[in-house]
């Protein structure tokens, strides 16, 4: 490796070390591209959309399906033997943290108090491995989420149910 000695000897490195990331970011790497596992999450998002839009509930059925899409990917995550694990743990946490960001949102200081922990506990939890924390990241995306439309207990409960019943669905 070269020693550099002078400011334009360490310009030209970061450069090149710039050039060699965006490189990187860019390349194709086709031996680890699989597009039919990735199809496999397709027809639990068609069912909980086309279910919800047939029985009239287009709001309930685009929740639903937001729980499938993301508790989807979590067939690519790995917590232990059993596959279905992070997809599961993925669907509570995002129902639970749901409901909590539906309530929560009605003080804007007990919404940002959530959203706080859940950052704080998201930046801790990248110690657990990356299925643990997409896990935690899926609750904490859907915290915010929720947070965006206020509400009361009720609607907690239905935005929180249809969000398990999407998830529970791609599993």
């Amino acid at each position: 490796m070269r020693r550099a000695h002078s400011r334009t000897d360490l310009a030209n490195d970061r450069q090149a070390g710039a050039g060699e990331a965006v490189s990187a970011l860019v390349e194709q790497k086709w031996h680890v591209w699989h597009p039919l596992p990735a199809l496999h999450c397709v027809p639990a998002i068609v069912l909980v959309l086309a279910a919800g839009l047939a029985a009239g509930q287009p709001g309930p059925a685009l929740i639903g399906a937001g729980g499938a899409f993301s508790v989807g990917f979590g067939g690519f995550q790995k917590l232990s033997r059993w596959r279905l694990m992070p997809m599961l743990l993925a669907a509570l946490n995002m129902a639970a943290c749901t409901a909590i960001g539906t309530v929560a949102s009605n003080s804007p200081l007990v919404d940002s108090l959530w959203v706080g922990a859940s950052a704080m506990v998201l930046g801790l939890g990248t110690g657990l491995g990356t299925g643990a924390w997409w896990v935690m990241l899926q609750g904490s995306t859907f915290l915010v989420l929720a947070g965006s439309v206020p509400g009361d207990v009720r609607e907690e409960v239905n935005c929180a149910f249809f969000m398990l019943v999407g998830g529970v669905v791609q599993c």
